[in-house]
């Protein structure tokens, strides 16, 4: 089963929204999806569902 880091960047400059990113483990070189947030604590609860989300699917898929 493929595994997925996540993060929550910090806005870059006054007016920018947090941005919080999923990873796949294997190749970090490219985001499978970025949103913007309106906090640190918004990020973390976006990717901890993202991540039930896709623990979900590989069982439903059979690959957990």
């Amino acid at each position: 089963m493929a595994k997925f880091v996540g993060v929550v960047y910090s806005p870059p400059a006054d007016g920018f929204p947090h941005l919080a990113v999923m990873f796949n483990e294997k190749d970090m070189t490219k985001a499978m999806i970025a949103e913007p947030v309106a906090s640190l604590a918004a990020g973390e609860q976006l990717i901890s569902e993202l991540a039930k989300g896709l623990v979900e699917l590989a069982k439903k898929e059979g690959h957990a």
